[in-house]
């Protein structure tokens, strides 16, 4: 794969996933 610096898209993209996570794993 590409190694590169993460685009501020892609930045977001990741903290909106990882918030999802967080939520969805701390639920119920």
């Amino acid at each position: 794969g590409r190694i590169s610096i993460p685009s501020e898209e892609e930045l977001a993209w990741a903290l909106e996933k990882h918030d999802l996570f967080l939520y969805f794993g701390h639920g119920s």
